[in-house]
């Protein structure tokens, strides 16, 4: 457990510890949702795949046959990685 100790600190500079402690945290958010959890395997089915990216399945299709997106197959069945497809989702500009 953390210990939060108070002591008499300027307002400029417990601003700037907040600060710190905010960007800290948002940096290791990022990093870890890179990355899957270890219980979430990479390869995925199509219907886990449509749910991650929120879509339907006739997107998803049209999203691979334009090259947006790599599919794997086998044994007739396809697959996706999961950081795969998160890698493909691109913030629109403007």
């Amino acid at each position: 457990m953390n210990k939060t100790v108070l002591i008499s600190l300027p307002i400029e500079d417990l601003q700037t510890v907040i600060i710190d402690c905010v960007n800290a945290c948002l940096r290791n958010n990022k990093q870890e949702s890179k990355t899957p959890a270890p219980h979430e395997p990479d390869l995925i089915t199509r219907k886990e795949a449509v749910k991650l990216l929120s879509t339907t399945p006739a997107t998803l299709w049209r999203w691979e046959k334009h090259g947006k997106i790599k599919s794997y197959g086998i044994e007739g069945k396809r697959y996706y990685k999961r950081t795969e497809l998160l890698e493909a989702l691109t913030i629109k500009k403007g």
